[in-house]
């Protein structure tokens, strides 16, 4: 099958999707009959309790997992329909991912860390250029020589964040990228993410607990009993606890 998209406004749209497991006690509901579209060049922020499902929630925006039942859209592009390998190559030219943890290789520098996840393709020269002047864009380009253990916890995640842009992906997810993070550092990352967007005109997703990330969304998807619902926080406390079988 084709990688062609089809010409859409969204990023990411979820038509009536739903995702549940077997689990020992029964069947496990992540999420319920979601409806759902972003908007190209949007920041979203994804909130809910822990376990909530908002990493099911970015996996399958991606096909890192597949739904049980509903149609996936992202960047125009049917994923339901694409094999595990049409997958993976639609993820290495199109989505960047930052982790709470940013994995960095030890015996590498902020560099190499940067540049070997695209090492399989495209040639390390182009990469290198890439990545340096990522480097700089976040702030680095004093410390792009530096392994990770004379990084701080923020430096090393802004390595992550480079790391994620190279290639210029059109679509950034970050889950709970501020998990790991002082106040202070969780400023600096957001404006830092935020001015990112901008630059390079991005669709970004946050995952997060952090009021001071999904602050600076233009807009919260809230995951309440495995639906997503746009909304204020007073409105999502209203409709109460998730229910007995959901992923909390």
């Amino acid at each position: 099958m084709s990688l062609a998209a089809i010409e859409s406004d969204q990023a990411v749209e979820f038509r009536d999707v739903s995702r549940s497991y077997d689990g020992s006690t029964g069947t496990i509901h992540a999420l319920r009959d979601v409806t759902l579209s972003i908007g190209r060049g949007e920041i979203v922020a994804v909130t809910g309790p822990s376990g909530s499902g908002k990493t099911t929630l970015l996996n399958l925006m991606i096909g890192l997992d597949r739904p049980t039942a509903g149609e996936v859209i992202t960047l125009g592009r049917s994923l339901n329909a694409l094999r595990e390998r049409q997958l993976t190559a639609f993820r290495a030219g199109s989505v960047g991912l930052v982790f709470q943890d940013p994995h960095l290789l030890p015996g590498l520098t902020a560099l190499e860390n940067v540049v070997v996840a695209r090492l399989p393709w495209r040639s390390r020269r182009e990469l290198v250029t890439e990545a340096r002047a990522l480097l700089v864009a976040v702030g680095l380009d004093a410390r792009m020589d530096f392994p990770p253990a004379k990084l701080s916890g923020g430096e090393r995640q802004r390595v992550g964040v480079a790391r994620a842009l190279l290639g210029s992906p059109p679509l950034l997810l970050a889950d709970e990228p501020t998990g790991n993070l002082d106040d202070e550092t969780t400023q600096d990352l957001v404006a830092l993410l935020r001015e990112l967007q901008e630059r390079f005109s991005l669709t970004l997703v946050l995952a997060t607990h952090d009021q001071t990330v999904s602050g600076a969304a233009d807009r919260i998807v809230h995951l309440v009993g495995g639906t997503v619902r746009d909304g204020s926080d007073h409105e999502v406390a209203a409709m109460g606890s998730p229910s007995a079988g959901d992923v909390l």
